[in-house]
């Protein structure tokens, strides 16, 4: 829930960015995006824990630093002000409900402006130890990670017609790529993501796999008993 309304269920990936950041993302569309990142920090010549929230918003880059000024451990609660207007401007807090659920609720100006409520559905392993020391990453003006580009180049053969599927043949400028990092369980989750697809306008997709910092994909196995990798999606 935000000001704007509700916003569809999508996965948020939050990982270690390095051995001291904490970093969240998610991309909506070219124009929107969501970014947390948790470090340490300088501001007014004093280390402080910041919980970032950045990203795109219509296109219009934000990036809005708060410090933690309290917590309870004991409760999973965790709260952040605004780093120079105080808990009148910004008040988040974070509530751990428990080891796979938190509660994110955010006031602006005294107004409710965010409830976002998580579940985790995959861990990711943090490097031993996390952070791997209190050390300042820099100040007000510290940019987030630098994000990873992707170039595709798609076979001849994913542009052709596919007539069991009665689909026209994929336009080159409207093909999606869906990547997987590969095993079971990631392909499980590729292929409901796709099953989820399947009602919405036909979209010309391919299916690959691939490794953290690879530069080239595996195409997934094609066949009439294996999955189809390349086409239109259509509705069963």
């Amino acid at each position: 829930m935000t000001v704007l309304g509700g916003f569809p269920l999508m996965n948020f990936d939050m990982r270690a960015a390095t051995s001291h950041l904490l970093f969240g993302r998610v991309d909506l569309d070219p124009f929107n995006s969501l970014r947390f990142g948790f470090s340490v920090e300088t501001h007014a010549g004093e280390d402080v824990l910041i919980f970032r929230n950045g990203g795109q918003f219509m296109g219009l880059d934000r990036d809005t630093r708060t410090r933690l000024v309290a917590s309870y451990t004991e409760g999973g609660t965790y709260h952040f002000y605004a780093i120079e207007k105080g808990c009148d401007y910004i008040d988040a807090t974070f509530t751990f409900v428990d080891a796979d659920e938190l509660n994110l609720f955010v006031s602006v100006k005294g107004s409710p402006h965010l409830l976002w409520k998580p579940l985790r559905e995959e861990s990711r392993e943090l490097p031993d130890p996390f952070p791997a020391d209190e050390s300042s990453q820099g100040g007000p003006t510290t940019p987030f990670p630098t994000m990873p580009s992707l170039r595709a180049n798609f076979p001849c053969w994913a542009l052709q017609e596919l007539p069991f599927l009665a689909a026209p043949p994929p336009s080159p400028e409207r093909m999606t790529a869906i990547l997987f990092e590969g095993g079971e369980r990631s392909r499980a989750c590729t292929l409901c993501t796709m099953r989820r697809l399947l009602f919405a306008w036909a979209t010309p997709f391919a299916i690959a796999a691939c490794s953290a910092g690879s530069t080239s994909p595996t195409p997934a196995p094609r066949g009439p008993d294996k999955d189809v990798v390349v086409g239109a999606l259509a509705s069963y």
